[in-house]
């Protein structure tokens, strides 16, 4: 979010919490907590965020920041972690609930707050890479 032209840190868009696990191997993870692929969020790794955590997290910080600035253009730079709990949350999904989507590097998702609800209203656009360089 910029403000003045000078970035500002939002640390509540920062990517999901995995706890111990924070760089750590795939295999590494598996023999320490046994984990799979579909059961983050729910279990042992300790100081993990959770996915209900995540949400609230990040949704909330978005909402703040549409609400901030209703009628301006804010800016955020996120990870696609964020943005797939973003758009779960537009959507009404439950907070382990994914939505199937890819994320291209410097995708650019547009989000308008309408009637106080948040809408998508563009999502991966990279109209702006090169064709080549995708």
């Amino acid at each position: 979010v910029c403000s003045s032209d000078l970035p500002v840190p939002v640390p509540d868009v920062r990517e999901y919490h995995f706890g111990d696990a924070e760089g750590l191997a795939w295999d590494e993870v598996v023999a320490r907590w046994g984990r799979e692929d579909h059961d983050w969020g729910i279990g042992p790794v300790p100081g993990e965020e959770g996915f209900e955590a995540f949400r609230a997290r990040v949704a909330g910080a978005i909402e703040a920041i549409a609400a901030r600035h209703t009628g301006e253009l804010a800016i955020c730079v996120v990870h696609a972690g964020v943005m797939g709990t973003l758009v779960g949350h537009v959507l009404g999904m439950g907070a382990h609930q994914h939505p199937s989507m890819f994320t291209g590097n410097c995708g650019i998702a547009t989000v308008h707050r309408d009637r106080g609800h948040l809408e998508i209203v563009a999502l991966n656009d990279q109209c702006h890479i090169e064709e080549g360089e995708r």
